[in-house]
């Protein structure tokens, strides 16, 4: 078993490795694998030794709620549009649940059955 100070000793270490890699992005995947160790615990070790890193950035957006709404005007199923917008069935479900909550007249679904 691993103690505090080594710990310590290993986060240091970390954020050394990453220090000496520029703070890239690939710094933290590579620190992460090369001291056997998740990429939230190579962020905690910069944070704590003072180490700038380049945090992740998605090239592409995230599907915002309206997206979601506009999809499910149409003929596609929940799983479908799930895929399109790299979202999960249940987040498209709960905004169909929203919008017929909140009155909005989005065509009702039934399981597995494509809407007409």
């Amino acid at each position: 078993m691993v103690g505090h100070a080594a710990r310590r000793l290993r986060r240091e270490k970390v954020a050394q490795y990453v220090r000496r890699a520029g703070g890239a992005r690939e710094a933290l995947d590579a620190a992460a694998e090369k001291f056997g160790v998740t990429v939230n615990t190579v962020r905690t070790a910069c944070r704590e030794h003072g180490v700038a890193y380049v945090a992740a950035v998605s090239h592409e957006s995230p599907a915002s709620t309206y997206k979601i709404i506009a999809a499910l005007f149409t003929t596609a199923r929940m799983d479908d549009i799930a895929a399109k917008h790299r979202v999960s069935k249940a987040f498209v479900s709960q905004v169909y649940a929203r919008c017929r909550k909140a009155g909005i007249p989005v065509p009702e679904r039934k399981r597995g059955v494509k809407p007409c």
